[in-house]
């Protein structure tokens, strides 16, 4: 018997932050978008996180997971291979009970109805073939050094494929049959979503610098730091040079530019829609948290990990509520930190 409760206890173990996201979220939309959010979860930890694993074995493990999405069911040849994948991971607990819960969420995703399943899949199987490239290009070659995407288009492609097809997804599933929402502001919502997740994902980019750097990867394109006459190791440096800092504090204005899309989507939502509003408004607040922690250190020491504390969340959830009841807090509160970061990178 499926029990809700399994879903919140995986989505509590993989990610602190979204997952108050999730369960604040009206209860009717939870569902679809938590069993999209942990298929892809699940894909992304495959693809990152499992070093000592092969690049052979992973590869055709994403190719399975994602045919069985695709066909919404769980073959034999599917599970066989599975229990052996389950075995390589004996290094990896955490990581293993996640893709032990793949036959139970499984379940979850076919109890679906027709309409949730074939956002479900499309979101999915576009964010696992992301992921497929991410690794076709970062692992199928045997390389010791660090591999930097190449352009700006790629970087725009790159950001769209991990998360901008996200907002779209969000906003099809939450929004597409709320009479509160017109044509117009749907479709203009649509597009500001994309810009939504692509504002997160870009944080996440400036943050993990450091820790993509170690596992090969460099997510600012060669046709920046070309500009800039940099490699990618100059960003991993002890001291930065000021061509560095500068490449870095460029990337965060340009950052928070994609913030005030997101405000915007935020503030298209009707305010009777409670909950959805908490639920958009806190990302947006961490990703700002996030940036401005980033800029207070003039530095930008990449070998620091920067996150934001389980005390600094709480309090940001707490604070979110006020914010989203008040009529006229939410818009200039949020545009006082756009600009409060601002000044802070143009010192």
């Amino acid at each position: 018997m499926l029990k809700e409760s399994d879903l919140r206890s995986h989505l509590r173990k993989v990610s602190r932050s979204f997952y108050i996201t999730l369960v604040i979220l009206p209860r009717e939309i939870f569902k679809p978008i938590s069993i999209a959010y942990l298929l892809a979860r699940i894909a992304d930890t495959v693809a990152d996180t499992l070093l000592q694993v092969s690049f052979k074995n992973k590869r055709d493990f994403l190719i399975g997971f994602k045919k069985q999405i695709q066909n919404e069911n769980l073959d034999e040849n599917f599970l066989k291979d599975l229990n052996k994948f389950l075995f390589e991971l004996k290094k990896y607990p955490i990581q293993r009970d996640l893709i032990r819960f793949i036959p139970d969420l499984f379940s979850f995703y076919v109890s679906l109805n027709e309409t949730e399943r074939f956002h479900v899949k499309s979101i999915t199987v576009r964010l696992i073939t992301g992921i497929e490239n991410d690794l076709d290009k970062f692992e199928s070659i045997n390389s010791s050094g660090v591999i930097a995407i190449d352009s700006f288009d790629e970087f725009d492609s790159y950001t769209y494929n991990a998360a901008g097809c996200v907002g779209e997804f969000w906003t099809e599933i939450s929004l597409q049959n709320n009479p509160s929402i017109s044509f117009l502001n749907y479709q203009k919502m649509m597009l500001l979503g994309i810009q939504f997740g692509k504002a997160l994902q870009i944080t996440n980019i400036i943050r993990d610098i450091r820790s993509d750097f170690d596992i090969g990867r460099c997510y600012i394109p060669n046709q920046l730091l070309n500009i800039y006459h940099l490699k990618p190791q100059d960003l991993i440096q002890e001291k930065l040079s000021m061509s560095a800092k500068k490449l870095i504090r460029n990337v965060m204005l340009i950052n928070l530019e994609s913030y005030l899309h997101a405000i915007e989507y935020f503030l298209l939502i009707p305010r009777r829609n409670f909950r959805l509003r908490l639920a958009c408004l806190i990302p947006i607040l961490i990703g700002l948290k996030t940036i401005k922690q980033i800029s207070l250190n003039q530095d930008f020491p990449t070998n620091m990990s920067v996150k934001i504390s389980r005390t600094n969340v709480y309090m940001i959830v707490i604070n979110s509520f006020w914010i989203v009841i008040s009529k006229r807090l939410p818009k200039s509160y949020l545009y006082s930190i756009i600009d409060e970061v601002r000044l802070i990178l143009n010192r």
